[in-house]
């Protein structure tokens, strides 16, 4: 009797240290810091609070932002100056990500790699730039929509991705949508 309840204590222990030690952090939502100006965001996941802002802000210049989530930061910008279809994001980690409209002239669909891994992040129906998805049967999904239908200022995310998956994924996947609303 006592090795019995000895194993299901060990079991119990055992299970909650390997919880314990797995990162399960998932993006919630994206806002607009200013309610008049869209230059700043702040982030959410379940365990930390973070931004993304642009870099030069007295240029105007969408080609290059800089983001940090927890212990996690980098730069997002654009491959080469003028053109917005070709996208980097350089973590200081070392988990650099690229992104590029699938289709010239189409910023619905965009192309998401890191080299090993390719995932496609488009917009639910068509034109309309209120909610967006990506559904993978490998590496989980992401959706991301507007609280308030046509004010980009509030975003809600549902973040179902593989936690083996970065989390710098979720981060290109919140950029897009408020980087397509700010070009249009």
């Amino acid at each position: 009797m006592f090795t019995r309840v000895s194993f299901i204590c060990f079991l119990f222990l055992s299970s909650n240290v390997l919880l314990w030690g797995q990162s399960d952090e998932y993006l919630e939502g994206i806002h607009s810091y200013y309610d008049d100006a869209m230059h700043q965001w702040d982030i959410l996941s379940n365990e930390n609070e973070g931004i993304i802002e642009m870099t030069w802000v007295n240029k105007n210049d969408l080609s290059e932002w800089t983001y940090e989530l927890g212990d996690r930061s980098g730069i997002l910008r654009t491959i080469w100056p003028g053109d917005f279809s070709r996208w980097e994001l350089k973590s200081f980690d070392g988990n650099d990500v690229s992104f590029s409209v699938k289709w010239r002239g189409d910023v619905t669909e965009w192309m998401i790699t890191d080299g090993d891994i390719q995932v496609t992040f488009k917009t639910k129906y068509g034109s309309n730039l209120n909610e967006w998805e990506l559904q993978s049967k490998k590496y989980g999904d992401f959706f991301m929509y507007t609280e308030y239908e046509d004010d980009p200022r509030d975003w809600i995310i549902e973040d179902y991705f593989d936690e083996d998956l970065p989390i710098e994924f979720g981060v290109v996947c919140s950029f897009i949508p408020i980087f397509v609303i700010l070009n249009r």
